[in-house]
């Protein structure tokens, strides 16, 4: 092996030599231009069908067995040994030595020299001059409207991405796919500090946020967290189509915004609420000729038990909620995701002296009714129609005494268990329903009443009840008036 003969190296050593490899020079051959060349369409070539052609059946091809067939058995072949054959040595050959090789050197080079060289000077060159170029006249020419481009975003927060969905696109004679208009634009939001500031307010949970949007609250932002976009993917679009940005962030950072860990996943920026004083409630109460009915909330502590009883009252119909603004549990985002959204649809008025306001009320004609264990008369026997102000205390203290100095009547809830107390949401809407169910219904607006007059029922047919079957039947209310009942 060490006689046998290299192959030459093409071109001979280093590339010289004849018939070598030459380089292609691009520069020198003329580009081709394929612009002008005709795009060939193929929309109206017809398709092939191959529906018709039978399909190939392997089903019946015979397998192959190759169980039969003998193993070859390699065992008695002799190995091969190549202890006996010389390896090529290269230790004798001489070495090449580059010690004694001159290498160039250029340090006995002149340099250069360019400080005799003159400097262009510019200042003399003449420049163009355009003053006595005649200026354009735009007055002709009409303005564009731009009225109906969305406003551009000035929010604290991140820009949101541009939306080309309506855009017309080109289809160069192929279908292109169309994009879906109603798709949510979101935002990934990196920093956490411009989502939410003063002057705004956070309603967190699904369904206030449905309310807030329902009650045309003044939104900001929408906050959302990407892995329950599934379910608030609704939410999204219909916030996209009022041009509100949809920003995405962590779970754990809108926790820290919001306060609490039960916002579902979504929470909405809005601008303050605007809150309401005791005037306004009694007011709201006599353009619909009803007595008022106000609930009264004296330093709750836990914002449950605050958002469940601004809940109950909005079922009730209330008018009004009056709390104080010193020592009771805030308005916070937890309060409002806990009314479940009642409080877009509630007159709430914060108030600096309390008992101050519940002698102003007493003045307008409201009793002020709240409950106390050592009452001599139930909440079930007391009178609790006309205007009413219920007073439900805090959850360790009570009523406070300025408070309690005030009330016209106190009633009792009955204990039948070991319990003695219980708590100040239940208590406070044990007290809010009983009063509602002796309150009358309010009647609608005259003009609803002459456009829709109510129809007589038909007497309600008599059912047999099949044997071994219990029957409930269902009873209206409304059936049991007078002017209802078929005439005999």
């Amino acid at each position: 092996m060490a006689d046998r003969p290299r192959n030459p190296r093409p071109g001979g050593p280093r590339g010289g030599g004849g018939g070598g490899f030459k380089p292609r020079r691009d520069g020198d051959r003329p580009k081709r231009d394929f612009n002008d060349r005709p795009q060939r369409d193929f929309s109206d070539r017809p398709r092939r069908d191959f529906g018709d052609r039978p399909r190939r059946d392997f089903a019946d091809r015979p397998k192959r067995d190759f169980g039969d067939r003998p193993k070859r058995d390699f065992g008695d072949r002799p190995k091969r040994d190549f202890g006996d054959r010389p390896r090529p040595s290269y230790g004798d050959g001489p070495r090449r030595d580059f010690g004694d090789r001159p290498r160039p050197s250029y340090g006995d080079q002149p340099r250069r020299d360019f400080g005799d060289r003159p400097r262009r000077e510019d200042g003399d060159r003449p420049r163009p001059s355009y003053s006595d170029r005649p200026r354009r006249d735009f007055g002709d020419r009409p303005r564009r409207d731009f009225t109906d481009r969305p406003p551009r975003y000035q929010g604290p927060g991140p820009r949101p991405e541009p939306h080309f969905s309506d855009r017309p696109q080109r289809g160069f004679g192929r279908p292109v796919r169309s994009f879906d208009s109603r798709r949510a634009r979101t935002t990934q939001a990196d920093n956490t500090s411009g989502l939410f500031g003063e002057g705004e307010e956070l309603i967190a949970g699904k369904r206030p946020v449905e309310e807030a949007f329902a009650a045309r609250r003044e939104a900001i932002r929408l906050l959302i967290v990407p892995e329950r976009r599934a379910a608030l993917d609704a939410l999204a679009i219909h916030a996209t189509t009022l041009r509100i940005p949809v920003v995405e962030l962590e779970g754990g950072s809108l926790t820290a915004i919001a306060g609490f860990d039960g916002h579902q996943g979504v929470a909405l920026v809005v601008k303050p609420r605007q809150h309401a004083d005791v005037d306004t409630i009694l007011a709201n109460a006599r353009e619909r000729n009803s007595a008022p009915f106000v609930l009264i909330l004296d330093s709750l502590e836990d914002p449950q038990n605050f958002g469940t009883l601004l809940r109950s009252a909005e079922a009730c119909g209330v008018d009004g909620v009056i709390y104080p603004t010193h020592r009771a549990a805030p308005l916070s985002a937890a309060a409002i995701k806990a009314s479940a959204g009642a409080t877009e649809h509630l007159l709430l008025a914060p108030v600096d002296d309390l008992a101050g306001k519940l002698a102003d009320l007493h003045a307008q004609g409201l009793r002020i009714v709240g409950a106390d264990e050592d009452a001599s008369l139930s909440y079930s026997e007391a009178d609790l129609r006309g205007p009413l102000a219920i007073v439900v205390g805090s959850e360790g203290k009570g009523m406070s005494a300025s408070v309690k100095r005030r009330l016209d009547l106190t009633v009792r809830i009955p204990m039948r268990g070991k319990i003695e107390s219980l708590n100040a949401a239940v208590a406070g809407s044990i007290l809010l329903f009983a009063a509602a169910q002796q309150r009358p219904i309010a009647a609608p607006d005259e003009a609803t009443q002459t456009e829709a007059k109510p129809k007589r029922k038909a007497p309600a047919k008599k059912t047999v009840a099949k044997p071994g079957r219990t029957t409930i039947h269902k009873v209206d209310a409304s059936a049991m008036d007078e002017d209802v009942l078929p005439q005999e």
